[in-house]
């Protein structure tokens, strides 16, 4: 029984992995993305930041899940 809950916990806690897209358009008209392949849940908030940093000067970028 300990065993169960024991495994039962850990896939719980266990971080999930996802993949986003940071989409930018530029002044031009020109469309840009990257992608971010199995990212930890830890590492999104970094990655959408740059993101957001990357908007500016007329570009726009928005950062979306997969």
């Amino acid at each position: 029984m300990k065993k169960a809950i024991f495994a039962a916990l850990i896939l719980f806690t266990c971080s999930c992995k996802k993949d986003y897209t940071c989409t930018c358009t530029e002044p031009d008209g020109d469309i840009s993305a990257e992608t971010f392949v199995d990212l930890k849940k830890k590492d999104v908030a970094a990655a959408e930041l740059g993101c957001d940093l990357s908007t500016g000067f007329g570009t726009n970028c928005v950062w979306d899940e997969k």
